[in-house]
């Protein structure tokens, strides 16, 4: 039987229209929606108004007031519900009958032009006690007196209890004014004998006497819960109203759907523990300048937070913030930035970085992201010890973009895809990079990635326009696929895989890794500006096609092998004569060393970090002949050669003459340099 909504079924089924019979089901799933939720207070029965025309605030309030008494749930049934500000110190979970069936409406009445949270949770946090002894990082304890101690138990504190680790220490002074160190720990023990805190948890920084360091408790609302509702903002302004904002609250379960949201869509501060899941879309302002539209920002003191999100045209899709940024805060959120964060999600045609941090927090992971045609990097990492594992950037100015001054970063399993440079973003000089680095304090690691259609420099240090003159500190590039880079061809510098910018670059190690260069001009080391920069490369293999020999293999400073087009190639180190020679043998596997005259005192370098290593070492006699050349004691020669050096080394072998060309190879055993292989040449 074909579907036909009319037709009309037999007396025995009731003589019904097959519509008839599906809204009677849809009835019987709503009833027992209600039957589940039986211990649940509705809006509705406190005056909500369903169809959106009357204003629902203290509906709402009241009835929320009286769940929490009752120890049930908030309901609220489908319509549409026009709300203002809602502020509570008490929580219960609002559910919804469904996020499509569900809207929250913001009212603009109570707001105008100022800024502040629509509906807002809010813990608190109490009395601020002294650390005694200097508490430092990757320390499980912190100390008060034991008359404070005390104090904190009689509060409440105890084993799972949340303190506030905090000082007065500005995090990042020259970022945001004001914002100063913290971190929400667990409390595992207290000696109120000793005032020794024990913590379930290490300290990710320091936190000293001498900088006014204290504790404090944190009251936390336990397990707030929000879902099967959307959130809706009919008027389209900028007054940056925040929809959902949660502050010392621990065990989030939010799942929210916000739609033409004015600023951030939801805002996390100072809460421990817990899941959020957001879709976002269409937020209201396309300038960089005044619009700031995250999909979800975790701020202050906040720790251990996993995140979910889809985010459609926003400023980000998610963000870290500081303490300060948080508009219409409770007091007392001026300590804190973030730490322990797990953030995953797609975003969409962001009007900034889709995926950003900023400065002051630690250790955030960004793994199974997609960035798809945002105006700015696909991610942006600003806080210490970040790291991304897995994401897909297409069709961004930038892929990702790093600016941390200290901690370490890692970007692993990423594809970076078709960037470009977006003259039209008066926000950001962005550079058509796959990775840009515009600060790096400490060592990062590209590793196990894709850059593929890249408008300009795979590897950017320094910023757009001016050039950034930071001192970046280690880069390990590895096991990566490079295809078509220099798509833009706006100039030499912008060749190169790797562009200094101006800045200075410490210790790059490129290892294992395959370019698949187009042109000759398609280099990979831009050398006149590295100055010896690149520490080692080995083992990256480069593909051409016939008859292209790229430019810039040879010039990576301590590159001792690679292959072209599948073909193994030597590095050649030729060393300038000197009387008294030191060999670095990390910058290659073949030297060769003209001799002018006699070299009286040599030096092999030790390998670092290497247990076996090995370089030949061609010794070619000069127009004159008879030059004799003292090895380190410390080599150790093969019977072959009786022992010691061949006797033209010892200027004993008269048949030294001009033109003389001498082969040594030497491997390091992790203790001694030994002579394995020797050959003598008379051309």
């Amino acid at each position: 039987m074909s579907y036909n909504p009319t037709h009309t079924f037999s007396a025995a089924d009731g003589g019904k229209t097959l519509s008839t019979l599906l809204n009677n089901a849809y009835s019987d799933v709503a009833t027992y929606t209600d039957k589940k939720l039986g211990n649940s207070v509705s809006v509705l029965d406190y005056g909500a108004d369903p169809t959106g025309v009357a204003l629902s605030t203290t509906a709402f309030s009241v009835a929320h007031d009286v769940a929490v008494a009752a120890g049930s749930y908030l309901y609220i049934p489908s319509g549409d519900y026009r709300l203002g500000a809602i502020a509570k110190t008490t929580t219960c979970p609002w559910i919804g009958t469904d996020a499509a069936l569900v809207r929250l409406i913001l009212d603009e009445g109570p707001f105008g032009t100022t800024q502040g949270p629509w509906l807002r949770w809010s813990g608190s946090r109490g009395t601020e006690y002294p650390l005694t002894v200097n508490a430092t990082a990757l320390q499980y304890q912190v100390t008060v007196s034991g008359a404070n101690a005390t104090a904190l138990v009689a509060a409440g504190a105890g084993p799972g209890s949340v303190i506030l680790v905090a000082s007065e220490v500005e995090f990042e002074p020259s970022f945001r004014v004001g914002e100063k160190e913290g971190q929400s720990v667990e409390i595992d023990s207290i000696n109120t004998g000793t005032g020794v805190i024990t913590l379930r948890e290490a300290l990710v920084r320091d936190f000293a006497t001498a900088n006014s360091s204290f504790v404090s408790l944190m009251n936390l609302l336990e397990r707030p819960t929000f879902g099967g509702i959307t959130l809706f903002n009919e008027v389209q302004d900028s007054n940056r109203v925040i929809q959902l904002t949660y502050e010392y609250c621990r065990n989030l379960d939010i799942e929210y759907v916000t739609r033409y949201p004015d600023s951030e869509a939801c805002q996390i501060a100072s809460c421990y523990g817990g899941h959020v899941k957001g879709d976002i879309a269409y937020m209201q302002n396309d300038n960089p300048g005044i619009q700031y539209g995250y999909g979800l920002a975790i701020g202050a003191a906040s720790s251990h937070i996993s995140a979910e999100i889809r985010a459609v045209q926003c400023r980000h899709a998610f963000t870290t913030l500081g303490s300060t940024q948080s508009a219409g805060h409770v007091s007392g959120l001026d300590y804190g930035t973030p730490n322990d964060l797990r953030v995953t999600g797609q975003a969409y045609q962001c009007t900034s970085d889709a995926w950003d941090t900023h400065p002051g927090g630690d250790n955030i992971l960004i793994y199974d992201v997609t960035a798809i045609g945002c105006k700015s990097a696909g991610i942006q990492l600003r806080t210490r010890n970040s790291h991304v594992r897995g994401a897909l950037i297409d069709a961004c100015p930038d892929g990702v973009r790093v600016d941390i001054t200290s901690g370490k970063w890692s970007i692993q399993g990423v594809k970076v895809s078709r960037t470009h440079r977006n003259s039209t973003n008066p926000d950001y000089s962005n550079t058509g990079s796959g990775v840009r680095i515009e600060n790096s304090g400490d060592e990062g690691i590209i590793a196990d990635c894709i850059f593929e259609d890249i408008w300009t420099n795979v590897v950017r240090w320094g910023g757009g326009v001016p050039a950034n003159t930071a001192v970046h500190n280690g880069l390990v590039f590895k096991g990566n696929i490079v295809r078509r880079w220099n798509l833009g061809n706006v100039g030499a510098s912008d060749a190169a895989i790797f562009q200094a910018n101006g800045a200075s670059v410490n210790d790059v190690k490129a290892y294992g890794n395959t370019f698949y260069h187009t042109t000759a001009n398609d280099r990979v080391w831009n050398g006149t500006i590295w100055g010896g920069a690149c520490e080692h490369g080995q083992d990256n293999h480069h593909i051409c096609p016939v008859g292209v020999t790229p430019q810039g293999i040879n010039n990576l400073v301590r590159c001792q092998s690679y292959t072209l087009n599948g073909q193994r190639v030597w590095r050649r180190q030729v060393l300038t004569f000197n009387a008294t020679q030191t060999i670095d043998t990390m910058l290659s596997n073949w030297y060769e060393l003209t001799l002018t005259n006699n070299v009286t005192s040599v030096t092999f370098s030790v390998p670092s970090g290497m247990f076996f290593h090995e370089f030949e070492l061609l010794l070619i006699q000069d127009g004159t002949g008879g030059w004799t050349f003292n090895f380190p004691a410390t080599v150790r020669w093969g019977t072959s050669l009786g022992g010691n050096p061949p006797g033209s080394m010892q200027g004993v072998d008269t048949g030294n003459t001009a033109g003389t060309r001498e082969w040594f190879k030497f491997r390091y055993d992790g203790s001694t340099w030994r002579c394995i292989d020797y050959e003598k040449y008379a051309t």
